[in-house]
């Protein structure tokens, strides 16, 4: 990304961290000094906001697409299925952490797909967050 551009962008989440400060509640997490780096075009400032929201490929997608789809389109595999744990070694052999995994399964959540996967996901076979409300989306 040219430097003119993550100027710009930094400005722009400067300004709606602003806002949300403005607001009023704990709508915004970011402090006064990352506002400012922001709103003032602070290189490192820009980079450490853009690290925090991570980078999802589209190819990570797919491929966590592809698992799930086989459980999606087999009922005797999704009969079996006990939860996220039993997949975890083939997302990990693709390089994708729990973290990231997560994020991705819960966008496919938020678009309507693999639902009943993410329900046979629920229970002691899987981590605390496959548990919780997958609608949440922070």
């Amino acid at each position: 990304m040219d430097p003119e551009t993550k100027r710009f962008l930094g400005f722009i989440l400067g300004q709606v961290y602003r806002i949300q400060q403005k607001m009023g509640g704990n709508i915004c997490q970011a402090s006064d000094a990352t506002i400012y780096g922001l709103l003032n075009g602070f290189e490192g400032i820009i980079d450490e906001q853009f690290e925090v929201i991570g980078n999802i490929s589209s190819e990570d997608v797919a491929r966590i697409g592809v698992i799930l789809d086989e459980y999606f389109t087999d009922p005797n595999k999704l009969k079996e299925l006990k939860g996220y744990y039993e997949i975890e070694p083939r997302i990990q052999a693709f390089g994708i952490d729990r973290w990231k995994a997560l994020r991705i399964m819960r966008w496919y959540f938020l678009n309507d797909s693999f639902i009943n996967v993410f329900e046979k996901m629920k229970g002691s076979h899987s981590p605390t967050e496959f548990n919780s409300n997958f609608r949440e989306i922070n």
